[in-house]
């Protein structure tokens, strides 16, 4: 071989050549001197690698720790995805209750008749106001209630599937 084989020793090395490869490099070595230390210097580095790793004490309950932090962070994520979906209904929806609110009294106060139904029209839009506050409420309920009916369907059908096959 005329040339070095410097790209091909890292696989040679991991015994991750064809066997004509792996034999082709080993011929070339035992010729090469440049590429015989390099070869060194690759298992020099392997084991030093090898010892390091073995060096490095990991606490039994990292794998905790890691998990509590990553809960507290989505936790955290949540919170504030709830409050800037809150607050971004006030910002859109505030001006429009507003106006509604303004111009209901305008004619509330014209003529007897509104009376009724500016107090109508003011209920509903009150309702409408608790109601936008409480949206990520709700969704957050709906979403435990599902998971509890879904894990009540599981039961119910392991509990059926063992009474058919045990009775």
């Amino acid at each position: 071989m005329s040339t070095h084989v410097e790209e091909q020793l890292s696989a040679y090395i991991d015994n991750e050549l064809t066997a004509s490869e792996y034999l082709e490099v080993d011929r070339h070595l035992q010729q090469c001197a440049y590429c015989q230390n390099i070869r060194d210097d690759l298992y020099s580095l392997r084991g030093q690698l090898f010892q390091t790793y073995a060096s490095v004490e990991i606490s039994g309950d990292l794998e905790g720790k890691v998990m509590t932090s990553i809960g507290l962070k989505e936790g955290r994520e949540r919170e504030v995805t709830r409050k800037n979906t809150e607050a971004g209904y006030r910002t859109y929806l505030l001006p429009v209750f507003l106006f509604s609110a303004v111009f209901l009294l305008f004619l509330a106060l014209r003529g007897g008749m509104f009376s009724s139904m500016f107090s109508i029209l003011f209920g509903l839009f009150h309702v409408i106001g608790v109601l936008v506050k409480v949206i990520p409420y709700l969704v957050e309920g709906i979403s435990v209630l599902a998971l509890f009916v879904i894990l009540l369907s599981g039961w119910s059908l392991r509990h059926l599937l063992t009474t058919k096959i045990t009775g």
